[in-house]
């Protein structure tokens, strides 16, 4: 036990690599990733985040289902492609920026889905995810230059519906999506990003 660096308690028994000291629990638990900015290493943190992704993946994976479903119905494999090439690579920035919030992902894609409006909007940055996201949306435009403007609002549709959200503070599509991929997914999933024709879409029954 040493001397919390925190200014609510007296003493504490966890070491914050944020704050360069001690601190307890309770303000662990109650300041991460806001008041205390913590490292995507932390060890307090990935045990947090691992609980909450299990937490929150089968939530997620319900309305990913329900939201894809028009991508398998109609036969666009290059559609769904695209909607898994995004979503890992939305999961490689979420994992390194462990601060990001809901409505940051949301904006992030609100962002992407304007670069590809009629209306060219003349926007300096969309944010650290807003660029990540065009960055792989432009990787994939080039391996797959026959998906058009269109085909590819829709995906980027399809994925704002997924994550859209009232609370923008939260993480809980934050989470939902990174557990999702991780129950699902794991195997495809690495530093580098995979092949979406690696990745195996669970079996989906649609009325005929």
């Amino acid at each position: 036990m040493a001397l919390n660096v925190h200014a609510e308690r007296g003493k504490g028994l966890r070491k914050c690599p944020a704050l360069a000291g001690w601190i307890d629990a309770q303000t662990c638990g109650q300041h991460r990733l806001d008041e205390i900015r913590c490292p995507a290493t932390c060890t307090y943190l990935k045990r947090h985040q691992r609980y909450e992704r299990e937490r929150e993946a089968a939530a997620f994976y319900e309305t990913w289902l329900e939201k894809i479903v028009p991508l398998i119905r109609h036969n666009r494999p290059e559609a769904l492609d695209l909607l898994l090439a995004l979503t890992c690579d939305l999961y490689y920035f979420l994992d390194e920026n462990p601060s990001t919030q809901d409505g940051d992902l949301l904006e992030g894609l609100k962002f992407l889905r304007r670069q590809l409006s009629p209306i060219q909007v003349v926007e300096l940055s969309g944010g650290p995810l807003g660029q990540h996201a065009l960055n792989s949306l432009k990787a994939f435009q080039q391996k797959h230059p026959q998906v058009d403007a269109d085909e590819q609002a829709r995906v980027i549709d399809c994925l704002l519906d997924i994550v859209a959200t009232d609370v923008p503070q939260t993480r809980h599509k934050v989470y939902g999506l990174m557990g999702f991929l991780e129950r699902h997914f794991g195997d495809a999933l690495s530093k580098t990003p995979p092949s979406p024709d690696a990745i195996v879409v669970p079996t989906i029954v649609t009325p005929d």
